[in-house]
């Protein structure tokens, strides 16, 4: 009964942060580093975790999605037949485009990943990462930009707010919330920065567990565990919902400041820990 506790639990923080800016990958790495893992195949449950907040942003956006589809067609033959101009695009294949050329830095940030991955294993480390996620937070919520019109939005903006995402291969620091920082940054509306960066989720989610496929295969099982892992899969899609909910409401009515307190608190709890437990040991 308890590994199945831990395992909604595990599910639950990986559902909260993945779209929260608090960082996903900072809550797990801690959490594991803290009380241990899981006691499944890890691969395997970390993989299907993600799968269960992919499903979350694909059952609340899916209007986008399937008009995203449309638009991917549409771009297609307009670059096929020589009639490709993007000042002559309609709303949903500019769209497209932003996320396309938004995605492309993920290149880079699958090959640096494996070279940073190591930090995770330092509560230390991750503490110190969440206490500078914070802050840049603070910053951005403190910067004077002008919020600018969907249509004055150009693709090289996007391009750069893709750049943002590079910072989130680095446990601690939040990918929705470096993507939602660059997008406010250069002038998105806090409510578009939100919802661009929730759809930019799902090829980034897709692309990473595919990487996750082709390197582990190996490593992924489904054993006698595999009601353990659906346990957390399902915490992990309905606390992924309650997040994304929680966020559109607070782009609407708030800043995003209180995230930025949570972070320096957990920074400080992951640091102490660690210092403490050195101290002990």
């Amino acid at each position: 009964m308890l590994v199945y506790l831990k395992s909604v639990f595990y599910g639950i923080i990986q559902g909260l942060t993945e779209f929260l800016p608090v960082s996903s990958s900072g809550h797990l790495a801690v959490f594991q580093n803290v009380f241990g893992s899981v006691g499944v195949p890890e691969v395997t449950f970390t993989l299907l975790l993600h799968v269960g907040t992919l499903a979350a942003v694909l059952l609340v956006y899916y209007k986008d999605v399937i008009e995203l589809i449309k638009s991917f067609f549409s771009v297609l033959k307009k670059i096929f037949t020589g009639k490709f101009k993007f000042s002559g695009l309609n709303d949903g294949e500019k769209f497209f485009c932003f996320l396309f050329v938004a995605l492309i830095p993920l290149v880079l940030g699958a090959v640096l990943e494996n070279a940073v991955e190591f930090l995770s294993g330092y509560t230390f480390a991750v503490g110190i990462l969440w206490l500078i996620n914070g802050l840049i937070f603070i910053l951005s919520e403190n910067a004077a930009v002008k919020q600018r019109d969907f249509s004055e939005i150009k693709p090289t903006d996007a391009f750069r707010v893709g750049f943002f995402q590079l910072f989130a291969i680095l446990p601690g620091i939040s990918r929705s919330g470096m993507t939602i920082t660059g997008g406010v940054l250069h002038g998105f509306k806090r409510e578009f920065a939100v919802k661009f960066s929730f759809i930019l989720s799902i090829p980034a989610i897709l692309g990473s567990t595919l990487i996750t496929l082709l390197k582990d295969w190996n490593e992924i099982s489904f054993d006698s565990s595999l009601g353990i892992i659906l346990a957390g899969v399902a915490a992990s899609f309905i606390s992924g919902l309650l997040a994304i909910k929680l966020l559109q409401y607070i782009s609407q009515k708030h800043n995003f400041k209180v995230f930025a307190y949570y972070c320096f608190a957990a920074g400080v709890f992951a640091i102490g820990y660690d210092i403490i437990r050195a101290i002990i040991l």
